[in-house]
């Protein structure tokens, strides 16, 4: 175990983020006045649906992808275009305000909307898909707090109350596709889940207030006290067949 002064990490960390912010904002100012960088703006009248936009990323083919309030818009580095739902469509949403968007695997996106429900958009079919449409007897999430996807193709939905639903996008609409834990399906799953983490062994760490825990593997757990401000920007580091956490004033190692 590993024993550090937390407070003196933190605030070392937080001036050697300042100073990395000057020296960029310094940089920007140089090559913007020497015409190196193009910057241009972007709204209504150059066809965005909706100036407030509250995430945007780019995707394996270079199209960056916009969550506003008034839908997902897709910028091809020409023109917008504009997807939510209406009436008609199949799949509706109650609310086209898009909250957070992030990035799936082969070819889709995860949307958080502002009702705190998540959806799936398919960037070739161009369709929103709604996955618990499969899985009736599964508990529809609400109080979405975060998306967290992991490189084997698993997306992790946690609510603001520690509930977790384990989405497989390969085969969501499979009986196992998607997994409903509640908060306190073990004595290690807390009301408060900081962060899911794949290891080398593909294993599926959930880190909460209450202790650690492999999904599928509950010899792998450990009971311990956690607090929010342990877990500063999600550290939770792999390295060397051990796992590494920061605590409330010490890093814990596992």
């Amino acid at each position: 175990m590993l024993h550090f002064n937390l407070r003196l990490f933190t605030m070392m960390n937080i001036r050697v983020k300042l100073l990395v912010a000057i020296i960029l904002y310094q940089f920007f100012l140089f090559v913007h006045a020497q015409g190196l960088i193009d910057v241009r703006h972007y709204s209504i009248e150059d066809g965005l649906s909706q100036n407030i936009v509250q995430d945007m990323l780019q995707d394996d083919d270079g199209y960056i992808w916009l969550a506003t309030w008034n839908g997902l818009e897709k910028y091809d580095g020409y023109t917008f275009k504009n997807y939510k739902s209406y009436p008609t469509d199949a799949i509706k949403l109650k609310y086209n305000r898009m909250v957070q968007v992030i990035k799936g695997s082969d070819h889709t996106l995860w949307c958080h909307t502002y009702d705190d429900k998540v959806y799936l958009f398919d960037t070739q079919r161009e369709r929103f898909e709604d996955v618990f449409v499969y899985h009736p007897q599964i508990e529809e999430c609400d109080l979405v707090e975060k998306l967290i996807p992991l490189n084997n193709g698993i997306v992790w939905v946690v609510a603001s109350d520690g509930n977790l639903w384990r989405i497989d996008e390969a085969d969501y609409q499979k009986d196992n596709g998607v997994i409903f834990l509640s908060s306190g399906s073990v004595p290690q799953h807390g009301n408060h889940v900081y962060s899911v983490v794949l290891d080398a062994y593909n294993n599926e760490w959930i880190l909460t207030d209450k202790g650690c825990f492999v999904y599928g593997k509950r010899e792998l757990s450990d009971k311990r006290d956690f607090f929010e401000s342990s877990v500063l920007y999600g550290n939770f580091i792999w390295r060397n067949c051990v796992i590494y956490f920061e605590r409330w004033n010490k890093r814990s190692e596992f």
